[in-house]
């Protein structure tokens, strides 16, 4: 069934590099954007600087004129006392030569001119026809209390006044340049000279900044009053401070102290919910201070449209490479799908699938190369592979025959001796594989001798199942001449050590019961003890004595044991397959384990007994496959004969 979520290698390998181009174009853009607006900014700081220096330039070539008149005409003064009349003719002069001069004023100190007594302070101003001249001082204008007097007066320097607007006077927003003169033989002060200079020319020049498109230029006063401003209504009516409270904005707030105090910086800035790059510097020798704002909306317009036009760019580019990608990796992959199909053929034992036909010496020549090798591999291993079968088949069946064998080997018919009512006798053996290695026997060697064995031979399989038909043979044929438990194991010993070049063996024991008497005479060679089993008393192991097993050494001579079995006695033998057993955890049953469920189940009869200890121990495995095989014989002696 075709996988709702194929993805071919065109599309996978088309996404891939779309994905990594676009990853790689981004960051590019992102280095170029970013240093882009860098350089942006800073080239704008640049003309910021630039704007402000030429207007502070311009400002000063109009108001430079103005300061060096009055420090000409106060040295002038300073020389000596000039006649009353002369002094009006100095302060017309002043306004008539000097077209941004709107009034000269020269305030003496009292009494300077005696005749003309307390205040004497000429003023010339001009209207719009002709220059007036008038006495300022008098009961209702003490000019000596006056800002423009006392402060420079107090200071002992020039000073500009805060920008004012004349009403009822020249109705225009002026300001006041005064300077203090002293008399020259003894220092003492001697008066103030000022001129009143228009600002009508100072908005006009600030106007004419062009900041792109809606950038402005505006100059703010000592308390942050705006003396030029793009915007009528904010001329000596706000001040920075008023402005930042209206909107609500700490940060225009800020800038506003620093440049009350005289600072120079470059920042961006917020107002109204516009964002602008802002440049402020102090006019100098004045306490006012310029700032020019930037739109960056505008002052990144540029970059903006080029970054777009870039994306579309780069957009149409990665589409445009996809499909050239595309193209050419379906031309070149496109003999894939031909592999596919000559696989699923494959697969379904069509071992001649036509392959596509390649032209370029490549990768995919190469593929189709290792896949004609796999067909002809795979024809050979199918080839193998049904010898192999066959062989197997015929050695599992030739396996079955030697179980079979095996099996019609050793007692199965129960009860054994029905003749013998003394005696019962169960035996069970289950092997690991196909055929195993261990087994029982138990014969009458005459009317009142039974012989009964049990072994473990080494190894698994075929080998082992012929060890333990040899060493069965051998036992029935030394076994029937009435011999000693210990000449039979002798024996025994001696047939299958000579001439054993696999060197293999046989652990076992062999036990001859009198069944009149219930005496035992055994020989253990290296097997498990067997377990006796008494009334009214726990199981325990049968003491035996330590024997090698047989196949060994040819001339071991076995020691041999004896016991008296009582009536209703049982005798459990066992291979090590029992107590060996292993669970899914790898846990062994164990002799502990073994002895709890004999005791559990002691008073059964050998059949029964049996048959408790092999589901205890199946059900201890857990359906864990056993590497051993596993045989039990129970032997219960009900005591003498009864005739």
């Amino acid at each position: 069934m075709k996988n709702s979520k194929f993805r071919s290698i065109s599309t996978r390998l088309v996404s891939d590099i779309v994905l990594f181009c676009s990853i790689l174009f981004i960051l590019i853009i992102g280095a170029f954007y970013w240093y882009s607006r860098q350089s942006i900014q800073e080239n704008n700081e640049k003309l910021a600087s630039s704007l402000a220096e030429t207007t502070v330039l311009k400002i000063s070539n109009v108001l430079s004129p103005v300061e060096r008149i009055l420090n000409n005409y106060t040295w002038m003064l300073e020389q000596e006392l000039l006649p009353a009349d002369s002094v009006y003719t100095l302060t017309r002069k002043v306004v008539e030569n000097n077209s941004n001069v709107v009034g000269c004023a020269i305030a003496f100190e009292p009494y300077t001119y005696i005749k003309k007594g307390y205040y004497f302070a000429p003023y010339s101003y001009r209207t719009d026809s002709s220059v007036v001249s008038i006495q300022l001082g008098n009961a209702n204008y003490e000019y000596f209390f006056m800002d423009w007097y006392q402060i420079p007066h107090t200071l002992n320097r020039s000073y500009w006044s805060n920008p004012y607007f004349d009403e009822g006077g020249a109705n225009q927003l002026l300001t006041t340049y005064s300077v203090p003169f002293y008399a020259l033989k003894d220092s003492t002060p001697r008066g103030i000279m000022t001129v009143d200079v228009s600002l009508e020319w100072l908005a006009q020049l600030v106007n004419q900044v062009k900041i792109l498109d809606s950038g402005y230029a505006a100059i703010i006063g000592p308390n942050g009053t705006f003396i030029s401003h793009p915007d009528q209504e904010f001329i000596m009516n706000k001040t920075i401070f008023s402005y930042a409270e209206e909107t609500n904005n700490s940060e225009l707030r800020a800038i506003g102290q620093n440049m009350i105090k005289g600072k120079t910086a470059y920042q961006s800035v917020s107002i109204e919910n516009t964002s602008y790059q802002l440049y402020y510097t102090a006019l100098p020798g004045m306490d006012w201070s310029i700032m020019i704002l930037f739109p960056e909306k505008e002052m990144f317009a540029s970059l903006h449209f080029l970054f777009i036009i870039l994306l579309c760019s780069i957009v149409v580019a990665l589409f445009s490479l996809a499909i050239v990608i595309q193209r050419i990796v379906k031309a070149k992959t496109s003999s894939l799908s031909q592999f596919a199909e000559a696989a699923k053929k494959t697969a379904r034992g069509d071992f001649k699938a036509q392959l596509p036909v390649i032209t370029a010496n490549d990768e995919i020549l190469q593929l189709k190369e290792a896949f004609a090798f796999l067909q002809t591999e795979i024809q050979e291993y199918i080839r193998n592979l049904q010898q192999a079968t066959i062989e197997r088949e015929k050695m599992e069946s030739e396996l079955r025959i030697a179980r079979n064998i095996q099996m019609g080997l050793i007692p199965k018919i129960f009860p054994p001796f029905p003749n013998h009512p003394q005696i019962d006798l169960y035996a069970e053996l289950e092997p690991a594989r196909e055929v195993g290695g261990d087994l029982y026997d138990f014969f009458l060697t005459d009317d009142n001798h039974l012989c009964f064995v049990i072994g473990d031979v080494s190894g698994k399989g075929v080998p082992a199942s012929l060890f333990m038909a040899v060493t069965r043979t051998l036992l029935r044929t030394v076994a029937n001449q009435n011999k000693s438990p210990q000449t039979i194991i002798n024996e025994l010993n001696q047939a299958l050590a000579s001439d054993n070049e696999e060197n293999m063996f046989v652990t076992l024991f062999l036990g001859i019961l009198n069944l009149k008497t219930g005496e035992l005479d055994y020989v253990n060679a290296g097997h498990n003890a067997p377990i006796l089993l008494r009334e009214g008393q726990p199981p325990r192991a049968v003491p035996v004595v330590t024997n090698i097993p047989l196949g060994v050494l040819p001339q071991f001579d076995f020691a041999q044991g004896q016991m008296l079995l009582e009536s209703n006695d049982n005798l459990f033998l066992y291979t090590d397959g029992i107590n060996e057993a292993e669970n899914i955890s790898q846990e062994l049953y164990s002799t502990e384990r073994l002895m709890r469920s004999l005791e559990e189940n002691q008073s059964k009869d050998p059949q029964e007994l049996i048959g408790a200890i092999i589901a205890s121990v199946n059900k201890f495995a857990d359906g864990n496959v056993q590497s051993d095989d596993m045989t039990l014989l129970a032997l219960k002696y009900s005591g003498q004969e009864i005739i």
